[in-house]
């Protein structure tokens, strides 16, 4: 997932209004849901392990890392973990940044949270079923080229003013690429157009999903990941997200 931009903790949504739903838009995000598995893309709603490796060239040369992403959609509960830096956890409009190795930290507030939130949404938003869901709205856009080949676009916006772009290969509907605006502290706390370029889609379990992602601050590039693993249905203690109660769903 499009995750490891929560470094920054800066991102903060651009100021934008919804639209009511396009009903093309509406009927190729779904197309784009049946090239991803279709219902099988539902097994991702329950407790999902996410394991990714890569490098982080935000600040110097290029840092190796690994990190390991915890999601429950609908509780809206999320943890990520870069291992040897930080750990964030979401739990519905909750954020709390954890001490290390452990499941408890203190909660982030007032711009830092909504900027945190923001940067949840975006990463949900590339799991495509969230944008279902009446919170969003959708609007069709003007696909790019992205590798040489046509997109068709879609831009959804989240009530609170989350925006992110998203464009879908022509022909086979997966997902290329995405783009929001952004707040980043690479870049002395300016705000950038933040791209994410997807490739390599491979077999997860039903799903199909990008193997393979880049992140670019205008133009800059800043991170790339490989997804190595992904478990679903699996058994995640809620603290992990800074919660109490039952994580698997019953």
């Amino acid at each position: 997932m499009k995750t490891f931009l929560l470094l920054a903790l800066a991102v903060m949504p651009m100021v934008s209004m919804a639209a009511e739903k396009d009903p093309v838009a509406e009927g190729n995000l779904r197309k784009a849901i049946r090239s991803a598995g279709g219902q099988r893309l539902n097994t991702l709603k329950a407790p999902t392990m996410w394991m990714e490796r890569g490098t982080y060239h935000g600040m110097d040369e290029g840092t190796p890392f690994v990190a390991q992403y915890a999601t429950y959609w609908p509780r809206r509960w999320y943890r990520q973990l870069v291992e040897g830096k930080f750990a964030i956890g979401f739990a519905g409009e909750q954020v709390s940044v954890f001490r290390a190795g452990r499941n408890e930290g203190p909660q982030i507030t007032g711009s830092s949270r909504e900027s945190a939130l923001h940067h949840n949404r975006v990463a949900w938003a590339q799991l495509l079923y969230p944008l279902l869901e009446s919170e969003y709205s959708l609007a069709t856009i003007p696909g790019v080229e992205v590798a040489g080949k046509a997109t068709i676009g879609i831009k959804a916006v989240h009530e609170s003013g989350s925006e992110v772009r998203l464009f879908f290969d022509q022909r086979t509907f997966l997902l290329t690429k995405t783009e929001a605006k952004v707040v980043a502290n690479e870049m002395g706390g300016k705000l950038v157009k933040s791209e994410t370029f997807f490739s390599d889609h491979k077999r997860f379990g039903g799903t199909k999903l990008p193997g393979k992602y880049r992140i670019l601050y205008d133009g800059k590039l800043i991170v790339e990941s490989e997804r190595v693993a992904i478990k679903s249905h699996a058994t995640i203690d809620p603290a992990w997200f800074g919660v109490e109660g039952p994580a698997r769903v019953r």
